[in-house]
């Protein structure tokens, strides 16, 4: 089983280390204005065990794509019963 975890980028680089320890993360979505953040907290674990993936660009999720409908065109690749067992999202905004 995999999963993917979005930390608040309000953590120190030992807490993004420890929560993606704790929780076997294996993906970590980020804006690239947290790609330092990230690495330094990236670097305190055993290479390798977690992936850096950049979030989507407006142009998938802004005001234009949803002017032109493109969300709406989006067909799933799995169907609920095939995916909901796959992957666990795990939200952890530090204080709140």
């Amino acid at each position: 089983c995999q999963s993917l975890t979005v930390i608040s980028v309000n953590n120190s680089p030992a807490a993004i280390a420890h929560l993606l320890r704790e929780t076997s993360t294996s993906h970590l979505i980020l804006h690239p204005a947290y790609s330092k953040l990230a690495g330094e907290g990236l670097a305190l674990l055993e290479s390798g065990t977690c992936t850096t993936v950049p979030i989507a660009d407006p142009e998938v999720y802004g005001s234009q794509a949803r002017k032109m409908n493109l969300l709406s065109t989006w067909t799933p690749a799995l169907a609920w019963e095939e995916e909901a067992g796959t992957f666990a999202f795990i939200v952890h905004s530090s204080g709140s």
